[in-house]
């Protein structure tokens, strides 16, 4: 890829890079940097384990595993507006003894951002996971199932491992590596699904069970398979009861035993207008504050900010050659754009994305809304 001198580029450090790929960090990464092209025009680089200190021309570097180790960089590293972004493992990351040398630390939950500033002295910015609303929503698919899990087993204990299907009496399928040989869930296993095939299994079912492991289910750091199903229009039940309360005010059910689940999975599967009317709240949630797009306009504002406050020197490189396209406060707008709106949340949205994604960096949007009763204010 050839890096333009005016287009600000950003690295992530990946554990793989694929279409098959089973590491969640690249799906993220993928995810952002999609958006961080489209909205922001930057130039995005993906970076495999063999190649993560080969950042070339880079302006900023994301490592999305703690593996990763900033002094290996070498001289290159003075250049670099160099981040971390803790979405697990939150003591293993600051316990590194290159935790210093972080510029960013982003941590995936306000719990977790806490407990590193009060434990460890730093002050991360929340930068949270999210879903790609474009590849994940409502499609006419048949409904093969009535509950599914899809994660891999990696020979450590996880809670959906509790359940017995086979007494549950469901429809259940498991989507995932390393299931086939499972004593209990063998049988229900259909193997490893490609990320870009998910939005159709999802379709394909009518509530997704969230099984959050160790390193996420006590920090309200919620995976992004909650947010995707969720964004497909499909109901989660969540063992992590921290991840409820943080990002859906403890509106995303809860299980705390597979007899709680199985009561909650027919509670709502049983009562489809109560089903449908818990869907749609939570899904008009995540559009509205768990996208990539958000995602990528609040990384922007970090770096941005950084940019301003603690690097000066690089501030003059950067006016002169790559380009940070945040909106400055003061620089004069080109344009201002005013959108009266009244109800009709979701054609406001349309019309802001649209918006977003056509309009040059400095112009302003204002929407003025007369008293709308649906979810425009919460959208907006």
């Amino acid at each position: 890829m050839t890096h333009d001198s005016k287009t600000f580029k950003v690295a992530f450090a990946v554990t793989e890079v694929g279409q098959n790929v089973a590491a969640g960090d690249y799906f993220t990464a993928l995810e952002l940097g999609s958006a961080l092209r489209k909205l922001l025009r930057w130039e995005v680089v993906l970076l495999p384990k063999k190649d993560w200190y080969n950042v070339g021309d880079a302006n900023a570097l994301i490592a999305m595993t703690d593996h990763y180790d900033p002094t290996c960089l070498g001289p290159r590293s003075a250049k670099l507006i160099k981040i971390c972004w803790m979405r697990n493992w939150f003591d293993r990351w600051a316990g590194k003894p290159h935790f210093d040398m972080w510029d960013i630390r982003l941590c995936s939950s306000c719990k977790a951002a806490e407990h590193i500033q009060t434990r460890y002295g730093y002050t991360p910015s929340v930068l949270r996971i999210g879903t790609n609303r474009s590849r994940f929503r409502p499609r006419p698919e048949k409904k093969l199932y009535d509950y599914v899990f899809t994660g891999s087993y990696w020979d450590a204990p996880r809670d959906i491992e509790g359940i017995d299907p086979a007494a549950i009496g469901l429809r259940f399928a498991l989507f995932g590596k390393n299931w086939e040989n499972h004593p209990q869930f063998g049988a229900y296993c259909k193997g490893f699904v490609p990320y870009h095939a998910m939005p159709k299994i999802y379709n394909q079912s009518r509530i997704l069970v969230d099984d959050a492991n160790g390193v996420t289910k006590e920090w309200g750091s919620v995976n992004s398979r909650v947010f995707d199903a969720l964004a497909s229009g499909i109901l989660v039940i969540t063992n992590s009861e921290s991840g409820s309360a943080e990002l859906f005010n403890n509106q995303l059910p809860v299980y705390q035993s597979p007899e709680t689940l199985r009561e909650i999975l027919t509670l709502y599967l049983d009562n489809p207008i109560q089903y449908q009317k818990t869907v749609d709240a939570l899904r008009e949630c995540v559009l509205a504050e768990h996208t990539y797009d958000i995602r990528a306009r609040e990384l922007a504002k970090i770096v941005y900010a950084h940019v301003q406050a603690y690097q000066p020197q690089s501030r003059a490189s950067l006016a002169s050659a790559p380009r940070l396209p945040v909106a400055d406060p003061q620089r004069t707008r080109l344009v201002s754009i005013v959108i009266p709106v009244f109800n009709q949340a979701h054609f406001t949205g349309k019309c802001l994305e649209t918006l977003f994604n056509n309009t040059p960096d400095f112009c302003e949007i204002i929407v003025v809304d007369n008293g709308s009763t649906d979810g425009t204010a919460r959208l907006l």
